[in-house]
């Protein structure tokens, strides 16, 4: 750009100098020859002033254009191990910025005050920019299937969870009528046996009490059997849990030694 500058000063100034040398100064009086050379400082000025501007409008989208091409590669790379909300959200923040420089350009070109070679730069600049807006919106839907793919598998996850979570509750279901009925069974097996103890009690009970041998003794003997029999119905009890088998125990074997 510095040649460009050393160029545009050259013709200026030699514009200048042909001016001067083809009017009559003769007959130009002292503030027209000056107007004349601010005339041609501005115009020196304004094309130096332009030649910056455009040196800096295309550093600018150059250094724009690096970063989005890196950018777009390393969302490339990572496509499937970021979420795919970061994918979504990264695709964005791009298709903004090629957006703003597109912008650039179009403003650039709507001012109309760069030269033929500096035009010719912003359009292939356009030209790279939509490359890469074409770049984006692909992997933009790239990453659009991705999220399809996922929503379909996280439907049949849904429903599976859904069918695996009422196998569930009817198997806790049938696990609670299941316990249930085996309870039942249990206070109905512990009433048997005690039901079946307090009868022999009672059958020993109504048996006279003997004391000593002879005629009598069967009578004892089958009382104390009563009795014990009673003991063992009322110990099955107690395995099974009941609660009030422990003092009918006690009762039985009390009533045994009473009767031995």
């Amino acid at each position: 750009m510095g040649t460009i500058k050393v160029i545009i000063s050259t013709c200026l100034i030699s514009t200048f100098l042909t001016t001067c040398g083809n009017k009559d100064t003769s007959n130009m009086d002292l503030s027209e020859l000056r107007r004349e050379c601010d005339m041609l400082r501005q115009d020196r000025a304004k094309a130096l002033e332009n030649n910056v501007e455009a040196q800096e409008l295309i550093d600018n989208i150059f250094a724009s254009i690096n970063s989005i091409s890196g950018r777009t590669a390393s969302l490339e790379q990572t496509l499937e191990e970021n979420s795919s909300f970061d994918n979504r959200q990264k695709a964005e923040e791009i298709a903004q910025d090629i957006t703003i420089i597109k912008e650039k350009l179009e403003r650039a070109e709507e001012l109309d005050k760069f030269d033929k070679s500096t035009k010719m730069v912003i359009s292939k600049l356009k030209a790279t920019i939509e490359q890469k807006q074409k770049e984006i919106d692909d992997l933009k839907e790239i990453i659009k299937e991705k999220d399809e793919q996922i929503s379909k598998l996280d439907s049949q996850v849904s429903s599976l969870d859904n069918e695996l979570g009422q196998t569930n509750q009817r198997l806790r279901e049938s696990n609670a009528e299941l316990a249930d009925t085996k309870e039942k069974l249990r206070e109905s097996e512990i009433n048997s046996w005690i039901g079946m103890g307090d009868e022999l009690i009672n059958a020993a009970e109504k048996l006279p009490k003997v004391k000593g041998h002879g005629n009598m003794k069967p009578i004892k003997n089958a009382k104390l059997l009563f009795i014990m029999k009673a003991r063992n119905c009322y110990q099955k009890a107690y395995q099974l849990g009941s609660s009030v088998a422990s003092s009918k125990i006690s009762y039985a074997e009390d009533l045994y030694h009473q009767n031995y």
